[in-house]
């Protein structure tokens, strides 16, 4: 309990530090908004060219799923001759008496 309220406290203090303490006439937080204005954009653009990306394959997939689903036949049903469903029937009235 002791080690979750120093680390508690130690990242809490360390959050106020970031948004207050000025290093170089700014605080670290506005250093790394900063930053992230000039810089973030190129970040994003390779985030949006793999979201593209997967999109497409996954329409592909769904385009293949459903040709091999249409392409595939029925199952078969199984067909009893009348004497094997009567005696069936019978074996089933026996047991529910």
């Amino acid at each position: 309990m002791l080690r979750i309220a120093v680390w508690t406290i130690a990242c809490v203090s360390l959050g106020i530090a970031l948004g207050t303490v000025e290093v170089f006439g700014k605080t670290p937080v506005q250093h790394v908004e900063r930053v992230w204005k000039q810089h973030g954009p190129r970040f994003g653009s390779g985030l949006e060219k793999v979201k593209g990306e997967a999109s497409e394959v996954a329409d592909e997939v769904k385009k293949k799923v459903a040709v091999a689903q249409s392409s595939m036949t029925p199952k078969p049903t199984e067909q009893h001759p009348v004497a094997d469903r009567t005696a069936i029937d019978e074996l089933i009235a026996k047991r529910q008496r």
